[in-house]
């Protein structure tokens, strides 16, 4: 294949995934927009938070301010997680 049959090729492809993903969207109330993993520390948060711990105890057993721990709290929420 010819660096031409390439770039037409990645253009369909393109094109392809575009109309794809347009269609997939239409069934859904949320516009697509990949949403990232959480990070291991809000992770970690979450576990705490799921075993019943208070802020302030994650951030003393996590060595980080109780700040830190709202901060990581409101990601996962803006996430669609569900914090306890």
């Amino acid at each position: 294949m010819t660096t031409g049959q390439e770039s037409a090729w990645f253009v369909i492809f393109s094109l392809w995934l575009t109309i794809l993903t347009s269609h997939l969207t239409q069934f859904t109330d949320e516009p697509y927009a990949p949403k990232r993993r959480p990070t291991v520390k809000q992770i970690e948060v979450l576990i705490h938070r799921a075993d019943g711990l208070t802020q302030e105890k994650i951030a003393e057993i996590m060595g980080v301010s109780r700040r830190t721990i709202r901060q990581h709290i409101n990601a996962l929420k803006k996430r669609g997680i569900e914090v306890p």
